[in-house]
């Protein structure tokens, strides 16, 4: 789940941007109040600036109304993120290189 959030999120540029914001939102105590799962839900849609409710209900994630309506308000991940893994990453940078 992380790693893929880390293959969608992340680019050559600033390889490790999503999650230096991320831990910086977790380190700040950000959505605090809520439980893990909804936490990380949370934080990691507001860095990505988009709804993940799918991808982590797909990874079995309970996430409560609430959260799932704060999700909303970003815009919706149109990508199925829940199958990146390390071959779609080599199939990108290869496409990147050939042009």
């Amino acid at each position: 789940m992380y790693w893929q959030l880390h293959l969608a999120y992340d680019n050559a540029d600033a390889p490790m941007d999503f999650y230096n914001q991320f831990f910086k939102l977790w380190k700040s105590g950000a959505y605090s109040g809520n439980d893990y799962d909804n936490r990380v839900a949370l934080i990691a849609s507001e860095v990505a600036q988009k709804d993940l409710s799918e991808f982590f209900t797909r990874w079995g994630m309970e996430l409560t109304e609430s959260t799932k309506s704060k999700l909303k308000s970003y815009g919706e991940e149109e990508r199925a993120i829940w199958y990146l893994n390390d071959n779609s990453r080599w199939k990108a940078q290869a496409l990147q290189t050939a042009h």
